[in-house]
């Protein structure tokens, strides 16, 4: 009978995992932390398999853990059992040296046949897994170790020559290493490109100048009398009547090419193989532009948002040269949404005649054919025209809309915030999980809701 050590910090999940696998003759030896895991490894040495969470309490990271273990000599068999699928985690586990991994969001059986699989010998990754691998390489090709080190150095404000003289490269060098890493990561900038690499967990914010939104571009929250509070400017915008940045649906930043091909959330341009996010709201979660790039309780709105705003009286105007919706609460307070247009491929399209904006909400379409998953994401949108507003239907996902952000009220105003309990993990905004609480700082809290916020400590 072989023995299986399972190290997670959740009760329930250490039970459940455990009576399976006395169902499947295996003996269990459960750990729910790290210093339990160690004096298990130390005392026991008729482990055959270690299941291991990626996140335990007190800030462990479980690569770590398993890179202790081994490196005291203790060798296993492991896998990887974790509820994380961030692309930066997945970027990480890529480069695990792990015979198993498998995410929690798969049914139990999963687990048990990775068990099994590894058990025997050979290595296993899910199909959930794969699919979130896919994602993360969803470019044209990895960084190489030299275009790492210049893009740290580039998004620490250094200069082509000072990185030439640290790097012992010519400058023509550190101008083709800028355009691979533009090319690699389908940027336009390199402000793009940082944000991208990030996202990847390709580099690390410990290594660079943080980089938040702040000054003329952080909206102000307008009270027209509804249930949330809208932002005065749209998602990038730096003053009312700006378009702001054009962004594909669930997804968080601007790009190059707006297309099925280039769309983080499918697979090989297929729009009928797309991603499964998890629920048919994104609103506060990870796939929320607002909430990833403002924090602070700025999150997309909910398609029932956006018609109670569509229910207050509206007229058209022109802000500067850009027409505009101007809504106006019965409180007599204002906001104007610009008529600004949307991207396909690389174009901007139908600028000052439409404009159209992202709800969190969409429909996630499942149809099997000829034996195969067929899933595609049908977001809703706010379609606005010179003259009259059309409320929230079916768009593209891939296509570049603009967001604007709103605020509950309660988090507006004071009054309600997440307590200690409801947080459940702390990253930098590279996506990098941190154990030190005390450290300064901008960091992303994920909270046991699955929603994200920006917080300054």
């Amino acid at each position: 009978m072989k023995t299986v050590l399972v190290i997670d910090d959740h009760p329930i999940v250490l039970a459940g995992i455990q009576s399976v696998l006395l169902d499947r003759k295996y003996k269990v030896e459960k750990a729910s932390t790290a210093a339990e895991a160690l004096k298990i490894c130390n005392s026991d040495k008729n482990i055959d398999l270690i299941v291991c969470d990626l996140s335990l309490q007190e800030g462990t990271d479980g690569l770590d853990l398993i890179r202790s273990m081994r490196e005291s000599g203790f060798i296993r068999p492991t896998i990887v059992y974790t509820m994380h699928e961030e692309l930066w985690n997945i970027a990480t586990l890529m480069k695990a040296d792990v015979e198993g991994i498998v995410l929690k969001g798969d049914d139990i059986s999963e687990l048990v046949f990775a068990i099994d699989r590894v058990a025997s010998g050979r290595t296993y990754r899910s199909a959930a897994f794969d699919e979130r691998r896919t994602e993360a390489l969803n470019t044209d090709g990895i960084l190489s170790a030299v275009d790492i080190e210049v893009l740290r150095r580039l998004s620490k404000g250094e200069h082509n020559r000072d990185i030439s003289a640290a790097m012992c490269l010519s400058e023509k060098s550190i101008e083709y290493h800028r355009s691979n890493i533009l090319r690699k990561l389908c940027s336009r900038t390199m402000a793009e490109a940082t944000r991208r690499a990030i996202r990847l967990g390709i580099i690390t914010v410990l290594c660079m100048a943080v980089s938040v939104t702040t000054g003329a571009e952080t909206p102000e929250a307008v009270d027209l009398g509804l249930s949330v509070l809208w932002a005065d400017r749209n998602l990038g915008a730096g003053a009312q009547g700006e378009a702001g940045e054009y962004i594909a649906f669930a997804e968080t930043e601007e790009k190059t090419a707006y297309t099925w091909a280039s769309y983080l959330h499918c697979d090989n341009g297929d729009m009928f193989q797309c991603h499964d996010l998890g629920s048919d709201n994104i609103s506060g979660t990870v796939y929320d532009a607002a909430a990833v790039r403002l924090g602070g309780g700025w999150r997309m709105p909910t398609v029932a948002e956006f018609e109670e705003l569509c229910a207050c009286e509206y007229s058209s105007a022109t802000e500067g040269e850009m027409p505009v919706i101007v809504f106006v609460g019965a409180n007599g307070n204002s906001i104007n949404l610009p008529v600004a247009g949307y991207m396909s491929n690389e174009r901007l399209l139908r600028k000052g005649a439409e404009g159209i904006y992202w709800t969190g909400n969409c429909e996630i379409e499942e149809e099997e054919y000829e034996g195969e998953l067929m899933r595609l994401i049908s977001p809703f949108n706010l379609l606005l025209t010179r003259e009259s507003v059309i409320s929230p239907t079916y768009g593209n996902a891939s296509l570049g809309a603009c967001v604007r952000p709103v605020k509950d009220r309660s988090t507006a105003l004071g009054g309600a915030t997440s307590s200690p309990a409801s947080v459940r993990a702390v990253y930098s905004v590279d996506g990098l999980k941190l154990s030190d609480s005390g450290a300064k700082g901008f960091y992303i809290e994920i909270l046991d809701d699955g929603t994200v916020r920006k917080v300054r400590k």
